[in-house]
Order: structure tokens, then C-alpha cells, then sequence
């Protein structure tokens, strides 16, 4: 099965201002404020595009970040509008893509379809639209609605984005009334595991966000995702798969188990039961945080990560704070640029990635080393480009062009 980018893989930095994880704001070394530093956001990513990164990804929710006793110990709870945020940031860069995420379930499709063609048209062809349905009840309370049931938020997704894609082939076709984005369409990026996830994926998705343990369940995932895409009708290659991945640059592998530790150490029990709770969507404020997983019951929050979570505390026999604190932390992985790069180069070469969504626990140290000396082992590895080699997003990872599309000129 060919790679979407043969013989080199993507990368993808999701960028949370204070850090990947929830407790990295909390290292010593890390610039805790960066969450609302805009100056802080335009250095990091100029130090991105200097390593040549696919792109950089801002998240969202329609709400704080966090809820509860755990929300005054989160850097995250404010935010950047991710479009703001990112419209700005690309006036200060050249060639990096720049990722939003915008609401399927919450934003009307004329809303989406301008303000993704605006981006694109501010970054020159750059910009990429992250679809989420958005799963929160507070998110749902922010707009005085109920929250929608799983299979049916997919249904409403499905059916906006046909919508927007519609508008933005008008433009193209010459309805003046309409955006058109240079690329033709923004490059369309999905995060889901589920079965209706892994649909929707296969019918839209250009870039597949995936949350995987290890190689083997990497590779299934993989294959399955590749194996839709061809039963709806599209080409494997033209869908990747970028699993998350979490690097910690260490002088030697000695020293990472000891850094990784630390890091877990920094995880309030407030943290540890709010995070849970909003994952697997059951209030655990009754249950002992060293006692037990209790019986959890169906509910409307992501099903993949829910599934991935019971399934790895069960099979463990994890506490609720042990599950919390290990799941914080696991997809770190820690080591010398060596060690890091052959963790990439396994993946990809074995079929579990064609790129990576890469999320630094606490910034910006962690980045800048992962820029300084794990980028320059994978090229040395002939894994990963000295430069940009198109003029925007999709040219850069290979996707097609929108057959209508203008060009990736500045505006």
C-alpha cells in the first residue's frame, strides 16, 4: 500500500501556547502565559516553518477548557479564536500550513465556507480546516442547546460539508457572491475513531488525526482507514493518516524515564479527575481516585478515545488516578534525537503513519530541540525535505488540486 507521500513522512505540530500537556504550564522551564502571548505564538511558529513543518494546527472548543475544581489549575481555560489566531500567524510566516478548527454542529455552512476561503486567501493557499462536530455539553450550553447525540452530529457533519463544498465550487465556477480559496478547497483534516468517524473519514477526510498506543494497533487502524477510502471510491494515497506523538529530547535515553516521571508528577488529582471525566463523560467526583474504574455507561462523547481508555485501564487494572496520570503522559516519547527519529521511522516504514501530529508536552524548549537536532536526523535519514517544495498546504503534501483552483498567490 503506497504512502500519500512516498519515500518521506509529514509533520504536523498541534500548538497549545502553554504546552501539550495538561500540566506542562508547569514545568519550570515552561512559558506558563503562552496560552494568550501572540508575540510568544509568532516565534514558535518561525521556528516551525525554519524546520520546514507540513504544518501547524491550532484546536479549539466552543467553550473554556475545562470545567470545574480542575480549571484554575489549566493554562488552557482561555484561548485564541483559532481563525484570528492563525490569519495572524500566517502573516508572519511564508509556507507553513496553518490548521482551525471549526464546528460542524454549531457554525452555519455560509459562516465555515467564507471563513475558511478568507484564510486561504490570507495565507496565500495555506490553510487547512480541522471538522470536528464538538462533543461538550458546555459547548452545546454556550449556544442554548442540548447536546446532539454521536451518529447524528456525523449526519449534520456530513451534510454541512457537502454543503461547503458546494459554495466553494460555485465560487470557482464564477459566483461572485462566494470566496473562492486558492487551493481550490482547503485541505480537510478529521479527527475520529469511531465506526461513524471512520466513515466520514473515508468519504471527506484529507489528513486522518489518530490517538494510537502502539505499532501494531497503529497499523490496523491504518489499513482500515486506507481500506474505506478505496471501498468509497478514492485513492489511499490521497488520505493520510498522522497518529499523535508526543518528543522530549534528553542528552541520553538514561534520562528519559526520569524526565517523563516528572512531567507525570505535575498532574493534580483535580486535573487527573476533570480530564477523565470530560473523556469518558461520568462525573467521578463520588469514586475513590485510587480505587477502581467503576462501571462506565454508553455516552455521546468521543467513542474512540472512551473505548481506548476503559480498554487500557481494565486490561491493566489501573486506578482512576493511575489511568488519568499514565494516559497524560504516555504518548510521550522521550530520548536522544536518535531514539526519537527511529520511533518516525518504524511507523512510517511499517505502515502506521504517513505523517505525525506531533504536540510538544511544554514549550517552547522541547520544540526548539525537536527543530535542532530530531528534524535534522530524520533528513539525514533521507525521511523528511531540506525545503518546502510547493507554493501551498496542498502542494507540500502531495494532494491533489481542486482542478479549478488559481494559484496560491498572496492577497
Amino acid at each position: 500500500m503506497p504512502h500519500a507521500l512516498a519515500g518521506r513522512l509529514a509533520l504536523g505540530v498541534l500548538l497549545h501556547g502553554s504546552g501539550g500537556h495538561w500540566a506542562g504550564w508547569r514545568h519550570p522551564e515552561a512559558h506558563a502565559a503562552g496560552q494568550l502571548d501572540y508575540a510568544f505564538h509568532e516565534t514558535l511558529a518561525r521556528e516551525l516553518e525554519r524546520g520546514r513543518v507540513d504544518v501547524l494546527f491550532r484546536p479549539d472548543l466552543l467553550a473554556a477548557w475545562g470545567d470545574g475544581p480542575g480549571l484554575h489549575r489549566s493554562a488552557r481555560a482561555d484561548h485564541f479564536e483559532p481563525l484570528g489566531l492563525l490569519s495572524g500567524l500566517a502573516g508572519a510566516t511564508r509556507h507553513i500550513g496553518v490548521v482551525a478548527t471549526g464546528s460542524t454542529t454549531y457554525w452555519r455552512p455560509a459562516q465555515l465556507a467564507r471563513r475558511f476561503a478568507t484564510a486561504d486567501l490570507l495565507s496565500g493557499g495555506r490553510a487547512g480546516w480541522n471538522v470536528v462536530t464538538s462533543v461538550l455539553p458546555q459547548e452545546a450550553a454556550n449556544f442554548g442547546r442540548a447536546p446532539v447525540p454521536h451518529d447524528v452530529r456525523y449526519q449534520l457533519a456530513a451534510a454541512v460539508l457537502d454543503d461547503v463544498r458546494h459554495r466553494w465550487d460555485l465560487a470557482h465556477a464564477g459566483d461572485r457572491a462566494l470566496l473562492a480559496p486558492p487551493q481550490g478547497h482547503p485541505v480537510l483534516f478529521q479527527a475520529g475513531s469511531s465506526e461513524a468517524g471512520r466513515a466520514f473519514a473515508a468519504r471527506y477526510a484529507e489528513v486522518v488525526f489518530t490517538d494510537q498506543r502502539d505499532l501494531a494497533s497503529a497499523r490496523r487502524f491504518y489499513a482500515d482507514v486506507k481500506e474505506r477510502v478505496r471501498a468509497a471510491g478514492r485513492r489511499p494515497e490521497h488520505v493520510q493518516v498522522w497518529p499523535a506523538f508526543w518528543p522530549l529530547v534528553t542528552a541520553t535515553d538514561e534520562e528519559a524515564p526520569r524526565q517523563v516521571a516528572a512531567l507525570r508528577a505535575l498532574v493534580h488529582a483535580d486535573v487527573a479527575r476533570q480530564w477523565l471525566e470530560e473523556n469518558l463523560g461520568l462525573d467521578l467526583s463520588r469514586h475513590d481516585l485510587d480505587g477502581p474504574l467503576p462501571e462506565i455507561p454508553p455516552t455521546d462523547r468521543s467513542e474512540g478515545r472512551r473505548e481506548l481508555l476503559l480498554r487500557m485501564g481494565r486490561e491493566r487494572s489501573m486506578t482512576v488516578r493511575r489511568l488519568a496520570e499514565h494516559f497524560l503522559s504516555r504518548q510521550i516519547v522521550a530520548g536522544t534525537p536518535a531514539t526519537i527519529a527511529d520511533h518516525l521511522q518504524e511507523w512510517y516504514e511499517e505502515r502506521g503513519a504517513d505523517g505525525f501530529m506531533v504536540s510538544f508536552p511544554y514549550l517552547p524548549g522541547p520544540l526548539v530541540d525537536f527543530v535542532d537536532h530530531v528534524i535534522p536526523e530524520l533528513r539525514r535519514r533521507g525521511l523528511f525535505p531540506d525545503a518546502y517544495e510547493g507554493h501551498g498546504l496542498r502542494e507540500n503534501l502531495g494532494l491533489p488540486r481542486h482542478p479549478l483552483a488559481r494559484g496560491g498567490r498572496r492577497v
